[in-house]
Protein backbone atom coordinates (compact mmCIF):
# COMPACT_ATOMS: atom_id res chain seq x y z
CA UNK A 1 0.00 0.00 0.00
CA UNK A 2 1.45 3.14 -0.96
CA UNK A 3 0.95 6.97 -0.50
CA UNK A 4 2.45 9.70 0.50
CA UNK A 5 0.72 13.24 1.00
CA UNK A 6 3.67 15.82 0.66
CA UNK A 7 1.94 19.05 1.85
CA UNK A 8 4.51 21.16 -0.14
CA UNK A 9 4.29 19.69 -3.61
CA UNK A 10 1.05 18.17 -3.84
CA UNK A 11 -0.40 21.21 -5.34
CA UNK A 12 2.36 21.83 -7.84
CA UNK A 13 3.01 17.93 -8.73
CA UNK A 14 -1.12 18.35 -10.46
CA UNK A 15 -2.73 15.81 -8.74
CA UNK A 16 -1.35 13.81 -5.71
CA UNK A 17 -3.91 15.51 -3.52
CA UNK A 18 -7.30 15.10 -3.43
CA UNK A 19 -10.38 14.28 -0.57
CA UNK A 20 -13.77 13.44 -0.64
CA UNK A 21 -16.52 13.52 1.68
CA UNK A 22 -20.38 12.46 3.03
CA UNK A 23 -23.72 13.57 2.33
CA UNK A 24 -27.27 13.03 3.34
CA UNK A 25 -28.63 10.54 1.03
CA UNK A 26 -28.99 6.75 1.85
CA UNK A 27 -26.27 4.53 0.72
CA UNK A 28 -27.46 2.72 -2.61
CA UNK A 29 -28.94 -1.08 -1.44
CA UNK A 30 -27.67 -3.99 -3.70
CA UNK A 31 -30.88 -5.12 -4.07
CA UNK A 32 -32.27 -1.86 -5.48
CA UNK A 33 -31.58 -1.50 -9.38
CA UNK A 34 -32.44 1.74 -10.14
CA UNK A 35 -31.86 3.30 -14.12
CA UNK A 36 -29.90 5.62 -14.44
CA UNK A 37 -30.19 9.34 -14.01
CA UNK A 38 -30.88 11.83 -17.82
CA UNK A 39 -28.00 13.51 -18.03
CA UNK A 40 -28.18 16.98 -18.42
CA UNK A 41 -26.18 19.05 -22.09
CA UNK A 42 -24.38 21.37 -19.61
CA UNK A 43 -20.71 19.75 -18.42
CA UNK A 44 -21.03 23.01 -16.00
CA UNK A 45 -20.83 22.36 -11.89
CA UNK A 46 -23.61 23.27 -9.68
CA UNK A 47 -21.37 25.48 -7.33
CA UNK A 48 -22.88 26.25 -3.47
CA UNK A 49 -21.48 27.73 -0.44
CA UNK A 50 -22.43 24.23 1.26
CA UNK A 51 -23.27 20.76 0.83
CA UNK A 52 -25.32 17.97 1.38
CA UNK A 53 -25.21 16.90 4.99
CA UNK A 54 -22.07 13.96 5.68
CA UNK A 55 -23.93 10.48 5.68
CA UNK A 56 -21.86 8.51 7.90
CA UNK A 57 -18.19 8.65 8.83
CA UNK A 58 -15.72 9.39 6.16
CA UNK A 59 -13.38 6.51 4.63
CA UNK A 60 -10.69 6.68 2.17
CA UNK A 61 -10.21 5.10 -1.16
CA UNK A 62 -6.97 4.14 -3.12
CA UNK A 63 -6.01 6.45 -5.54
CA UNK A 64 -6.80 5.95 -9.28
CA UNK A 65 -2.71 6.13 -9.85
CA UNK A 66 -2.39 2.86 -7.76
CA UNK A 67 -2.24 -0.48 -9.76
CA UNK A 68 -2.46 -2.19 -6.08
CA UNK A 69 -6.52 -1.39 -5.52
CA UNK A 70 -7.81 -3.32 -2.63
CA UNK A 71 -10.48 -2.58 -0.15
CA UNK A 72 -11.12 -4.32 3.05
CA UNK A 73 -15.17 -4.26 4.63
CA UNK A 74 -13.86 -6.91 8.02
CA UNK A 75 -15.09 -10.15 6.98
CA UNK A 76 -13.93 -9.72 3.06
CA UNK A 77 -11.25 -8.27 0.69
CA UNK A 78 -11.93 -6.56 -2.31
CA UNK A 79 -9.13 -6.22 -5.05
CA UNK A 80 -8.37 -6.08 -8.63
CA UNK A 81 -6.84 -9.03 -10.86
CA UNK A 82 -5.13 -7.66 -14.11
CA UNK A 83 -5.68 -9.17 -17.27
CA UNK A 84 -4.11 -7.95 -20.54
CA UNK A 85 -6.75 -5.90 -21.59
CA UNK A 86 -9.32 -6.11 -18.77
CA UNK A 87 -9.33 -6.38 -14.69
CA UNK A 88 -11.55 -8.77 -12.84
CA UNK A 89 -12.88 -7.97 -9.49
CA UNK A 90 -12.10 -10.77 -6.94
CA UNK A 91 -13.35 -11.36 -3.35
CA UNK A 92 -11.28 -12.96 -0.63
CA UNK A 93 -13.85 -14.46 2.00
CA UNK A 94 -12.15 -14.45 5.16
CA UNK A 95 -14.81 -17.21 6.78
CA UNK A 96 -13.74 -19.62 4.12
CA UNK A 97 -10.39 -18.58 3.35
CA UNK A 98 -10.69 -18.68 -0.50
CA UNK A 99 -10.44 -15.98 -3.12
CA UNK A 100 -12.89 -15.83 -6.01
CA UNK A 101 -13.93 -13.86 -9.18
CA UNK A 102 -17.20 -11.62 -8.10
CA UNK A 103 -19.71 -13.17 -10.53
CA UNK A 104 -22.38 -15.74 -9.70
CA UNK A 105 -23.64 -16.05 -13.07
CA UNK A 106 -24.13 -19.61 -13.65
CA UNK A 107 -21.50 -21.29 -16.96
CA UNK A 108 -20.39 -17.66 -16.53
CA UNK A 109 -16.34 -17.63 -18.17
CA UNK A 110 -15.26 -14.35 -17.03
CA UNK A 111 -13.73 -13.11 -20.22
CA UNK A 112 -16.48 -10.95 -21.44
CA UNK A 113 -18.36 -7.66 -20.88
CA UNK A 114 -21.26 -9.86 -19.46
CA UNK A 115 -19.66 -11.14 -17.21
CA UNK A 116 -20.18 -8.63 -13.62
CA UNK A 117 -16.58 -8.66 -12.65
CA UNK A 118 -15.48 -8.12 -15.88
CA UNK A 119 -14.30 -4.41 -16.64
CA UNK A 120 -12.47 -3.77 -20.25
CA UNK A 121 -9.58 -1.50 -20.55
CA UNK A 122 -9.73 -0.08 -16.58
CA UNK A 123 -6.52 0.05 -15.11
CA UNK A 124 -5.27 3.08 -13.53
CA UNK A 125 -7.75 5.24 -14.26
CA UNK A 126 -10.33 3.70 -11.96
CA UNK A 127 -10.94 3.35 -7.98
CA UNK A 128 -12.46 0.09 -6.30
CA UNK A 129 -14.18 0.72 -3.42
CA UNK A 130 -17.38 -0.37 -1.20
CA UNK A 131 -20.32 1.31 -0.32
CA UNK A 132 -23.29 0.04 1.56
CA UNK A 133 -24.13 -3.82 0.12
CA UNK A 134 -21.97 -2.75 -3.65
CA UNK A 135 -18.87 -3.16 -4.77
CA UNK A 136 -17.97 -0.28 -6.94
CA UNK A 137 -15.52 1.12 -9.36
CA UNK A 138 -15.10 4.41 -9.89
CA UNK A 139 -14.37 5.34 -13.59
CA UNK A 140 -12.71 9.10 -14.22
CA UNK A 141 -12.36 10.70 -17.77
CA UNK A 142 -9.22 11.08 -19.61
CA UNK A 143 -10.85 11.95 -23.30
CA UNK A 144 -8.93 15.02 -22.86
CA UNK A 145 -5.53 13.88 -23.09
CA UNK A 146 -6.41 11.49 -26.04
CA UNK A 147 -6.56 12.06 -29.65
CA UNK A 148 -10.32 12.30 -30.40
CA UNK A 149 -10.24 8.54 -32.69
CA UNK A 150 -8.61 5.49 -32.35
CA UNK A 151 -7.57 5.99 -35.68
CA UNK A 152 -5.48 8.43 -34.26
CA UNK A 153 -4.41 6.96 -31.19
CA UNK A 154 -3.40 4.08 -32.52
CA UNK A 155 -0.87 6.09 -34.91
CA UNK A 156 0.89 7.69 -31.91
CA UNK A 157 2.11 4.19 -30.14
CA UNK A 158 1.91 5.63 -26.46
CA UNK A 159 1.28 2.64 -25.01
CA UNK A 160 -0.31 2.99 -21.11
CA UNK A 161 1.43 2.33 -18.40
CA UNK A 162 0.73 -1.12 -16.92
CA UNK A 163 1.56 -4.74 -18.05
CA UNK A 164 3.88 -4.74 -21.34
CA UNK A 165 2.09 -6.95 -23.94
CA UNK A 166 4.06 -9.78 -25.21
CA UNK A 167 3.23 -9.86 -28.91
CA UNK A 168 1.71 -7.49 -31.23
CA UNK A 169 -2.03 -8.79 -31.22
CA UNK A 170 -1.88 -8.44 -26.90
CA UNK A 171 -0.71 -4.92 -27.43
CA UNK A 172 -3.36 -3.99 -29.96
CA UNK A 173 -6.07 -5.53 -27.87
CA UNK A 174 -4.34 -3.56 -24.51
CA UNK A 175 -4.45 -0.32 -26.60
CA UNK A 176 -8.05 -0.23 -27.84
CA UNK A 177 -9.61 -1.74 -24.33
CA UNK A 178 -7.51 1.02 -22.83
CA UNK A 179 -8.52 3.50 -25.28
CA UNK A 180 -11.97 3.17 -25.37
CA UNK A 181 -12.67 3.48 -21.68
CA UNK A 182 -10.07 6.37 -21.38
CA UNK A 183 -12.93 8.39 -23.33
CA UNK A 184 -15.43 7.17 -21.99
CA UNK A 185 -17.37 9.59 -19.95
CA UNK A 186 -16.58 9.66 -16.13
CA UNK A 187 -19.23 7.17 -14.36
CA UNK A 188 -19.66 4.27 -11.47
CA UNK A 189 -19.15 0.65 -12.54
CA UNK A 190 -21.37 -1.05 -9.51
CA UNK A 191 -21.30 -4.42 -8.76
CA UNK A 192 -24.13 -6.64 -6.56
CA UNK A 193 -22.66 -8.12 -3.46
CA UNK A 194 -23.46 -11.05 -4.67
CA UNK A 195 -21.94 -10.62 -8.50
CA UNK A 196 -25.29 -11.49 -9.89
CA UNK A 197 -25.59 -7.90 -11.74
CA UNK A 198 -23.65 -4.61 -12.54
CA UNK A 199 -24.57 -1.27 -13.85
CA UNK A 200 -23.70 2.12 -14.42
CA UNK A 201 -23.96 5.48 -13.60
CA UNK A 202 -22.67 8.39 -16.03
CA UNK A 203 -21.31 11.46 -14.09
CA UNK A 204 -23.62 14.99 -14.58
CA UNK A 205 -19.95 16.28 -15.38
CA UNK A 206 -16.26 14.56 -16.58
CA UNK A 207 -14.35 14.79 -13.68
CA UNK A 208 -10.68 14.00 -15.60
CA UNK A 209 -7.20 13.38 -14.37
CA UNK A 210 -7.11 16.92 -13.15
CA UNK A 211 -9.94 16.28 -10.38
CA UNK A 212 -9.13 13.04 -7.92
CA UNK A 213 -11.97 11.68 -5.74
CA UNK A 214 -10.60 10.20 -2.37
CA UNK A 215 -13.34 9.85 0.62
CA UNK A 216 -16.81 8.23 0.72
CA UNK A 217 -19.54 8.70 3.27
CA UNK A 218 -21.09 5.64 2.07
CA UNK A 219 -23.49 7.45 -0.13
CA UNK A 220 -21.01 10.45 -2.22
CA UNK A 221 -17.74 10.66 -2.89
CA UNK A 222 -15.45 13.91 -2.42
CA UNK A 223 -12.78 15.10 -4.86
CA UNK A 224 -10.50 17.77 -5.31
CA UNK A 225 -9.27 19.83 -8.63
CA UNK A 226 -5.01 20.03 -9.28
CA UNK A 227 -5.54 24.25 -9.97
CA UNK A 228 -2.34 25.86 -9.13
CA UNK A 229 -2.00 27.34 -5.26
CA UNK A 230 -2.60 30.88 -5.41
CA UNK A 231 -4.95 30.93 -8.69
CA UNK A 232 -8.26 30.98 -7.09
CA UNK A 233 -9.66 28.07 -8.85
CA UNK A 234 -9.85 25.25 -6.03
CA UNK A 235 -12.94 23.36 -5.32
CA UNK A 236 -14.38 20.21 -3.47
CA UNK A 237 -16.19 18.17 -5.65
CA UNK A 238 -19.09 16.14 -4.30
CA UNK A 239 -20.07 13.22 -6.52
CA UNK A 240 -23.51 11.24 -5.23
CA UNK A 241 -23.60 7.80 -5.73
CA UNK A 242 -26.92 7.32 -5.93
CA UNK A 243 -27.16 9.45 -9.50
CA UNK A 244 -23.79 11.00 -10.45
CA UNK A 245 -24.59 14.66 -9.83
CA UNK A 246 -21.50 16.60 -9.21
CA UNK A 247 -21.45 19.39 -6.93
CA UNK A 248 -18.82 21.76 -5.79
CA UNK A 249 -17.88 24.03 -3.33
CA UNK A 250 -15.15 26.70 -3.46
CA UNK A 251 -12.13 26.24 -1.33
CA UNK A 252 -10.02 29.19 0.12
CA UNK A 253 -7.06 30.53 -2.26
CA UNK A 254 -4.38 27.89 -1.64
CA UNK A 255 -6.18 25.55 0.13
CA UNK A 256 -6.65 21.70 -0.33
CA UNK A 257 -7.84 18.35 1.33
CA UNK A 258 -5.65 16.04 2.31
CA UNK A 259 -7.63 13.73 4.80
CA UNK A 260 -10.87 13.08 6.55
CA UNK A 261 -11.88 12.76 10.34
CA UNK A 262 -14.91 11.69 11.58
CA UNK A 263 -17.58 13.06 9.38
CA UNK A 264 -15.08 16.58 8.56
CA UNK A 265 -12.43 16.71 6.02
CA UNK A 266 -8.60 17.75 6.96
CA UNK A 267 -7.82 20.98 4.76
CA UNK A 268 -4.40 22.03 4.70
CA UNK A 269 -3.50 25.29 4.11
CA UNK A 270 -0.54 27.99 3.67
CA UNK A 271 -0.08 30.22 6.40
CA UNK A 272 1.51 33.49 4.88
CA UNK A 273 2.23 36.78 5.76
CA UNK A 274 1.37 38.09 2.59
CA UNK A 275 -1.17 36.74 -0.46
CA UNK A 276 -0.15 33.60 -1.84
CA UNK A 277 1.44 34.44 -6.10
CA UNK A 278 -0.29 32.02 -8.55
CA UNK A 279 2.48 29.17 -8.85
CA UNK A 280 1.75 28.46 -12.40
CA UNK A 281 2.28 32.48 -13.52
CA UNK A 282 5.62 33.23 -11.33
CA UNK A 283 7.22 30.63 -9.10
CA UNK A 284 10.14 32.32 -8.26
CA UNK A 285 7.43 34.70 -6.07
CA UNK A 286 5.27 31.86 -4.94
CA UNK A 287 8.71 29.87 -3.37
CA UNK A 288 9.72 32.94 -1.76
CA UNK A 289 6.15 34.01 0.28
CA UNK A 290 6.30 30.14 1.05
CA UNK A 291 9.48 30.19 2.58
CA UNK A 292 8.43 32.44 4.95
CA UNK A 293 5.12 30.29 5.35
CA UNK A 294 4.44 27.04 7.41
CA UNK A 295 1.69 24.86 6.76
CA UNK A 296 -1.83 24.69 9.03
CA UNK A 297 -4.04 21.97 9.29
CA UNK A 298 -8.05 22.52 9.81
CA UNK A 299 -11.33 20.42 9.92
CA UNK A 300 -13.92 21.71 7.15
CA UNK A 301 -17.54 20.57 7.24
CA UNK A 302 -18.93 20.29 4.01
CA UNK A 303 -22.25 20.67 4.95
CA UNK A 304 -21.67 24.74 6.11
CA UNK A 305 -17.96 25.14 4.85
CA UNK A 306 -17.07 26.24 8.25
CA UNK A 307 -13.72 25.39 9.35
CA UNK A 308 -11.60 25.13 12.82
CA UNK A 309 -8.09 24.63 13.43
CA UNK A 310 -6.82 21.29 13.86
CA UNK A 311 -3.25 21.63 14.58
CA UNK A 312 -0.71 24.75 13.63
CA UNK A 313 2.92 24.29 14.17
CA UNK A 314 6.56 25.92 12.59
CA UNK A 315 7.91 23.03 12.45
CA UNK A 316 5.61 21.54 10.36
CA UNK A 317 6.90 23.41 7.18
CA UNK A 318 6.45 23.21 3.35
CA UNK A 319 9.45 20.49 3.68
CA UNK A 320 7.61 18.16 5.77
CA UNK A 321 4.48 15.46 4.41
CA UNK A 322 1.32 14.85 6.08
CA UNK A 323 0.93 11.19 5.55
CA UNK A 324 -3.03 10.90 6.79
CA UNK A 325 -5.03 10.07 10.05
CA UNK A 326 -5.59 6.51 11.33
CA UNK A 327 -7.33 6.09 14.81
CA UNK A 328 -7.71 9.80 15.71
CA UNK A 329 -4.11 10.10 15.02
CA UNK A 330 -2.19 12.31 12.69
CA UNK A 331 0.85 11.24 11.13
CA UNK A 332 3.64 13.47 9.70
CA UNK A 333 7.12 12.95 8.73
CA UNK A 334 8.58 15.88 9.95
CA UNK A 335 11.87 18.10 8.88
CA UNK A 336 13.99 19.16 11.42
CA UNK A 337 17.27 19.75 10.39
CA UNK A 338 17.92 21.47 6.66
CA UNK A 339 21.28 22.08 5.18
CA UNK A 340 21.70 24.65 2.47
CA UNK A 341 23.50 23.10 0.22
CA UNK A 342 22.58 19.51 0.53
CA UNK A 343 18.61 19.47 1.88
CA UNK A 344 17.08 18.19 3.88
CA UNK A 345 19.02 15.58 6.01
CA UNK A 346 16.85 14.29 9.57
CA UNK A 347 13.79 13.73 8.71
CA UNK A 348 11.19 11.97 11.47
CA UNK A 349 8.00 10.20 11.78
CA UNK A 350 5.85 11.66 14.68
CA UNK A 351 2.26 11.75 15.22
CA UNK A 352 0.03 13.68 16.61
CA UNK A 353 -3.13 13.35 19.13
CA UNK A 354 -5.90 16.09 18.54
CA UNK A 355 -7.52 15.23 21.79
CA UNK A 356 -4.59 15.76 23.96
CA UNK A 357 -2.12 18.19 21.65
CA UNK A 358 0.67 15.81 22.27
CA UNK A 359 2.87 15.21 19.98
CA UNK A 360 4.83 11.98 19.70
CA UNK A 361 8.19 10.55 17.77
CA UNK A 362 8.17 6.79 16.10
CA UNK A 363 11.43 6.15 14.98
CA UNK A 364 14.59 8.09 13.84
CA UNK A 365 15.68 9.21 10.97
CA UNK A 366 15.79 6.19 8.93
CA UNK A 367 12.49 4.79 9.59
CA UNK A 368 9.20 5.84 7.82
CA UNK A 369 5.52 5.46 7.50
CA UNK A 370 4.61 5.08 3.95
CA UNK A 371 0.70 5.00 4.77
CA UNK A 372 -1.24 5.24 7.57
CA UNK A 373 -5.01 5.35 5.88
CA UNK A 374 -6.91 2.56 6.56
CA UNK A 375 -9.29 1.42 2.81
CA UNK A 376 -11.35 0.02 5.22
CA UNK A 377 -15.34 0.44 5.70
CA UNK A 378 -16.09 1.91 9.06
CA UNK A 379 -16.72 -0.37 11.90
CA UNK A 380 -13.74 -3.16 10.96
CA UNK A 381 -11.20 -3.47 13.32
CA UNK A 382 -9.05 -1.72 10.91
CA UNK A 383 -10.30 1.15 11.24
CA UNK A 384 -9.26 2.00 14.36
CA UNK A 385 -6.01 1.99 13.31
CA UNK A 386 -4.29 -0.24 15.94
CA UNK A 387 -1.23 -0.83 14.11
CA UNK A 388 1.04 0.80 12.21
CA UNK A 389 3.59 -0.11 10.18
CA UNK A 390 6.93 1.16 10.02
CA UNK A 391 9.99 0.92 7.51
CA UNK A 392 13.33 0.96 7.88
CA UNK A 393 15.39 -0.09 4.76
CA UNK A 394 14.19 -3.69 3.03
CA UNK A 395 14.98 -6.15 5.42
CA UNK A 396 13.60 -3.83 8.55
CA UNK A 397 10.18 -3.09 9.80
CA UNK A 398 8.51 -2.79 12.69
CA UNK A 399 4.70 -2.57 13.75
CA UNK A 400 3.80 -0.54 16.75
CA UNK A 401 0.57 -1.75 18.70
CA UNK A 402 -1.07 1.64 19.82
CA UNK A 403 -3.21 -0.67 22.29
CA UNK A 404 -0.26 -1.74 24.47
CA UNK A 405 2.65 0.89 23.13
CA UNK A 406 4.76 -1.91 22.08
CA UNK A 407 6.80 -2.06 18.89
CA UNK A 408 7.24 -5.47 17.47
CA UNK A 409 10.13 -6.42 14.74
CA UNK A 410 8.85 -8.30 12.02
CA UNK A 411 10.53 -11.00 11.12
CA UNK A 412 8.76 -12.89 8.31
CA UNK A 413 9.59 -12.48 4.78
CA UNK A 414 7.86 -13.02 1.71
CA UNK A 415 8.93 -15.50 -0.99
CA UNK A 416 9.54 -13.75 -3.38
CA UNK A 417 9.90 -14.72 -7.02
CA UNK A 418 12.16 -11.47 -7.58
CA UNK A 419 15.76 -11.22 -6.02
CA UNK A 420 14.39 -8.14 -3.38
CA UNK A 421 14.18 -8.88 0.12
CA UNK A 422 10.58 -7.67 1.52
CA UNK A 423 9.20 -8.14 5.14
CA UNK A 424 5.47 -8.74 5.36
CA UNK A 425 3.11 -6.51 6.13
CA UNK A 426 -0.75 -7.00 6.29
CA UNK A 427 -3.25 -6.24 3.21
CA UNK A 428 -5.74 -5.87 5.81
CA UNK A 429 -7.11 -6.91 9.36
CA UNK A 430 -10.27 -8.93 9.91
CA UNK A 431 -12.96 -8.44 12.56
CA UNK A 432 -12.13 -11.21 14.00
CA UNK A 433 -8.74 -9.78 14.51
CA UNK A 434 -6.35 -11.74 12.15
CA UNK A 435 -3.93 -10.15 9.08
CA UNK A 436 -4.61 -10.96 5.97
CA UNK A 437 -1.09 -11.55 4.35
CA UNK A 438 0.69 -11.23 1.25
CA UNK A 439 3.17 -14.87 1.50
CA UNK A 440 4.36 -15.28 -1.94
CA UNK A 441 4.59 -13.41 -5.52
CA UNK A 442 3.61 -15.20 -8.19
CA UNK A 443 5.45 -13.67 -10.64
CA UNK A 444 8.46 -11.20 -10.92
CA UNK A 445 7.67 -7.58 -10.36
CA UNK A 446 4.21 -7.61 -10.60
CA UNK A 447 2.48 -6.93 -7.10
CA UNK A 448 0.48 -10.07 -7.35
CA UNK A 449 0.67 -12.32 -4.64
CA UNK A 450 -0.67 -15.55 -3.01
CA UNK A 451 -2.28 -14.35 0.57
CA UNK A 452 -2.20 -16.05 3.72
CA UNK A 453 -4.66 -15.50 7.63
CA UNK A 454 -3.35 -15.61 10.38
CA UNK A 455 -4.06 -14.11 14.22
CA UNK A 456 -2.47 -11.01 15.02
CA UNK A 457 -0.78 -11.36 17.99
CA UNK A 458 0.72 -14.31 16.56
CA UNK A 459 2.20 -12.69 13.73
CA UNK A 460 3.38 -10.24 16.30
CA UNK A 461 5.16 -12.98 17.84
CA UNK A 462 7.06 -14.23 14.80
CA UNK A 463 4.52 -17.03 14.35
CA UNK A 464 4.16 -18.49 10.48
CA UNK A 465 0.97 -20.75 11.10
CA UNK A 466 -0.69 -19.12 8.42
CA UNK A 467 -4.68 -20.68 6.71
CA UNK A 468 -3.84 -20.38 3.08
CA UNK A 469 -6.17 -18.51 0.85
CA UNK A 470 -7.06 -20.98 -1.43
CA UNK A 471 -7.98 -19.52 -5.15
CA UNK A 472 -11.72 -20.94 -6.11
CA UNK A 473 -11.89 -21.41 -9.97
Amino acid sequence: MKRLYCAALALLMAGSLAACGGQGESAPSATATPQPAEMAETTSTEETAALPAVAGELYPILPADDTHMWFNTGTRGYQMKWENDHGLVMVIDYDTAEQRVLCSVPGCTHDAEPCPAYFPGVRQNCQLFVAGEEVYLYKRWEGEYLPDTWEEYEQSMQLPQGTQPQDAEEEMAFRRAYYEQAVKPAGLMIVAADGSAKRYVELSQNLGVDSWLRWCDGAALYGYNSDAPGSGGQKLYRVSLADGTVSALPLRDGEWPSGALGRKLIVEQFVTKVPLPNSAENYEAYDAVRQNGYYELDLLDPATGERSKLVADPAYSFDSMFLGQAGGWLYFRITEERDPQWGVVRAVPRAYDPQTGQWKELGGPEMRISDVEIYALPGTAAWEGRWVWIHGNSEQMWVLDRQTGEQHAVTQKVEKASAVDQRMAAAAVTDDGRFLIPIREREPYTDVYDYALIDADAFLQGSTDYTLVTPVE
